[in-house]
């Protein structure tokens, strides 16, 4: 057989061979269709994200560009005054959460949070720090839910439902270089359609945060005469220079203390760190005696606010408040593992209720006293 024809006969042979495998790796391999969002407006693109079918290899939360600290730079269309500040943390965690802990302060200086952890497609709670604070209180659950989808590395879209009212739709993307994040929501009435829309853009926060500007003391208006009375009531501003513990420069300390009704209060400590990072603690009580203990709810990292959503974990501490009198407030924090006090704090007002200044005594496991501290907050807001 000449050369010629037998190069021919070993290429078909080969082909017979091999050519069904490499065809099969050249069809995995190709790209997969474009979809139909690709190349139409944000909301054609996030109602077919709703319907479209997963991709075979689908990204995971940990993949995700949106993953993070945000600082929110501009708003367009919000029906309401703009925000002071707006930090969100993004952070991926096991089993495929993506967590989110959204810190505002408005205008008047009031701090207020949305959190919650959810996997891709899943429906999962969503918490306000009012919903949170009823839900200490007596255990009532929010009724609001989140869920979302990963359509590529730097996209996703989300839903939010408020309970029986309306809810939103979210487009939200990061730019090619990472720097961006913009959240185009839509606010939906009360039939699923769309009432409202509302651009949000955020910078990827890697530096410090800007000087948020507090606005000055405020006087405490009187109470109403069928009101209780709670001289905590209303939002306060850490005063470092009065104090013994000093905060880090350029960060911010916010104590919120939420009417909740009939004599309950949500408490809520709000710190972001000069570089933006959020963290709280929060709790819902109502005055009482030593005895009267309600579950306290730390959350310093959103690690730990991911157990408390996801497993419906037990928090670890519990609190106490008690009028002594007009003027002093007292509150003491017990570890619920072995029910020994943590710590005793104790807030005295001015007269004129725009001051107090807090004592705190930390005990140790054996009871014995590790320590006090003393830090000054100035009354910004009595709502």
């Amino acid at each position: 057989m000449k050369r010629a024809t037998q190069r021919v006969v070993l290429s078909l042979l080969l082909a017979s061979l091999f050519g069904p495998a490499v065809q099969a790796r050249r069809q995995s391999a190709a790209p997969s269709p474009v979809p139909l969002h690709a190349a139409v407006g944000p909301w054609d693109w996030l109602e077919n994200s709703l319907i479209t079918a997963p991709v075979a290899d689908p990204l995971t939360v940990a993949d995700s560009s949106i993953i993070g600290l945000w600082r929110l730079k501009s708003v367009e269309g919000s029906p309401g005054p703009e925000p002071v500040t707006v930090v969100r943390q993004y952070a991926s965690h096991p089993d495929g959460m993506l967590a989110l802990a959204e810190f505002t302060i408005d205008d008047h200086a009031i701090p207020r949070f949305r959190i919650y952890s959810a996997k891709p497609g899943v429906s999962a709670a969503v918490y306000t720090d009012e919903t949170f604070a009823r839900f200490l209180l007596n255990g009532s659950r929010t009724p609001d839910s989140v869920s979302f989808r990963l359509m590529d590395r730097n996209t996703l879209s989300e839903v939010v439902n408020a309970g029986a009212a309306a809810g939103s739709r979210s487009a939200i993307r990061i730019s090619a270089d990472g720097a961006t994040l913009t959240d185009v929501t839509e606010r939906l009435d009360g039939a699923g359609a769309p009432s409202a829309r509302e651009t949000l853009v955020f910078a990827r926060q890697t530096v410090a945060l800007d000087p948020i500007r507090l606005p000055a003391a405020t006087p405490r208006a009187p109470a109403a005469a069928d009101a209780p009375f709670n001289p905590l009531l209303g939002t306060w501003a850490l005063d470092g220079a009065k104090s013994t513990a000093k905060p880090e420069a350029g960060s911010v300390t916010l104590h919120r203390f939420i009417d909740l009704g009939r004599g309950a209060f949500g408490t809520l400590l709000v710190r972001l760190s000069r570089a933006g990072a959020p963290s709280l603690e929060m709790a819902a009580v109502k005055f009482g005696g030593p005895d009267d203990l309600v579950l306290a709810l730390p959350i310093y990292t959103l690690a730990q606010a991911q157990i408390f959503l996801e497993r419906d974990a037990l928090p670890a501490s519990a609190v106490a408040y008690k009028l002594l009198d007009e003027h002093t407030v007292e509150t003491i924090a017990k570890t619920l593992s072995n029910g020994r006090i943590s710590a005793i704090t104790t807030r005295r007002f001015t007269e004129d209720f725009t001051e107090f200044t807090e004592t705190r005594k930390a005990f140790d496991a054996q009871g014995k006293e590790t320590g006090e501290t003393i830090t000054v907050y100035n009354l910004l807001s009595a709502n």
